[in-house]
Protein backbone atom coordinates (compact mmCIF):
# COMPACT_ATOMS: atom_id res chain seq x y z
CA UNK A 1 0.00 0.00 0.00
CA UNK A 2 1.90 3.04 -1.26
CA UNK A 3 0.11 5.56 0.98
CA UNK A 4 0.91 3.67 4.18
CA UNK A 5 4.49 3.05 3.06
CA UNK A 6 4.94 6.78 2.46
CA UNK A 7 3.73 7.51 5.99
CA UNK A 8 5.87 4.93 7.78
CA UNK A 9 9.00 7.06 8.23
CA UNK A 10 7.58 10.39 9.36
CA UNK A 11 4.11 9.40 10.59
CA UNK A 12 4.21 5.84 11.94
CA UNK A 13 0.92 6.17 13.82
CA UNK A 14 -0.90 7.26 10.66
CA UNK A 15 0.66 4.35 8.76
CA UNK A 16 -0.39 2.00 11.56
CA UNK A 17 -3.98 3.23 11.43
CA UNK A 18 -4.07 2.74 7.68
CA UNK A 19 -2.56 -0.76 7.82
CA UNK A 20 -4.97 -1.76 10.60
CA UNK A 21 -7.94 -0.48 8.62
CA UNK A 22 -6.92 -2.41 5.53
CA UNK A 23 -6.18 -5.58 7.48
CA UNK A 24 -9.43 -5.37 9.44
CA UNK A 25 -11.45 -4.93 6.26
CA UNK A 26 -9.86 -7.90 4.49
CA UNK A 27 -10.49 -10.18 7.47
CA UNK A 28 -13.97 -8.81 8.16
CA UNK A 29 -14.98 -9.43 4.56
CA UNK A 30 -13.31 -12.86 4.55
CA UNK A 31 -11.46 -12.05 1.33
CA UNK A 32 -9.14 -15.04 1.34
CA UNK A 33 -7.64 -14.02 -2.01
CA UNK A 34 -6.33 -10.88 -0.30
CA UNK A 35 -4.78 -12.70 2.67
CA UNK A 36 -1.33 -12.23 1.15
CA UNK A 37 -1.79 -8.47 1.39
CA UNK A 38 -3.18 -8.83 4.91
CA UNK A 39 -0.10 -10.79 5.98
CA UNK A 40 2.16 -8.04 4.63
CA UNK A 41 0.14 -5.43 6.55
CA UNK A 42 0.38 -7.54 9.70
CA UNK A 43 4.15 -7.74 9.22
CA UNK A 44 4.44 -3.98 8.71
CA UNK A 45 2.42 -3.43 11.90
CA UNK A 46 4.92 -5.60 13.79
CA UNK A 47 7.77 -3.54 12.35
CA UNK A 48 6.13 -0.23 13.29
CA UNK A 49 5.09 -1.27 16.80
CA UNK A 50 8.19 0.01 18.59
CA UNK A 51 7.87 3.41 16.95
CA UNK A 52 4.30 4.03 18.07
CA UNK A 53 3.59 5.95 21.24
CA UNK A 54 0.29 5.19 22.92
CA UNK A 55 -2.02 8.11 22.31
CA UNK A 56 -4.85 6.97 24.55
CA UNK A 57 -7.19 6.60 21.58
CA UNK A 58 -5.76 3.68 19.64
CA UNK A 59 -4.96 0.28 21.08
CA UNK A 60 -1.39 -0.72 21.66
CA UNK A 61 0.02 -3.18 19.16
CA UNK A 62 -0.21 -6.05 21.65
CA UNK A 63 -3.86 -5.26 22.39
CA UNK A 64 -4.65 -4.91 18.70
CA UNK A 65 -3.13 -8.33 17.97
CA UNK A 66 -5.06 -9.92 20.84
CA UNK A 67 -8.34 -8.41 19.62
CA UNK A 68 -7.59 -9.45 16.03
CA UNK A 69 -7.03 -13.03 17.17
CA UNK A 70 -10.31 -12.97 19.14
CA UNK A 71 -12.32 -11.66 16.20
CA UNK A 72 -10.66 -13.68 13.45
CA UNK A 73 -9.03 -16.62 15.19
CA UNK A 74 -10.90 -19.12 13.03
CA UNK A 75 -9.47 -17.76 9.77
CA UNK A 76 -6.82 -20.45 9.63
CA UNK A 77 -5.78 -19.54 6.09
CA UNK A 78 -4.70 -16.11 7.24
CA UNK A 79 -3.00 -17.28 10.46
CA UNK A 80 -1.21 -20.05 8.59
CA UNK A 81 0.23 -17.49 6.21
CA UNK A 82 1.25 -15.27 9.14
CA UNK A 83 3.17 -18.19 10.67
CA UNK A 84 4.79 -19.06 7.33
CA UNK A 85 5.84 -15.41 6.91
CA UNK A 86 7.63 -15.48 10.25
CA UNK A 87 9.87 -18.35 9.18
Amino acid sequence: MPAAEALEESHPLAATILYRTLLDQILHDGRSKAYGHAVRYYSRLDALADRIETDGIHNTHATYKTELKKKHGRKSGFWGQVEADRR
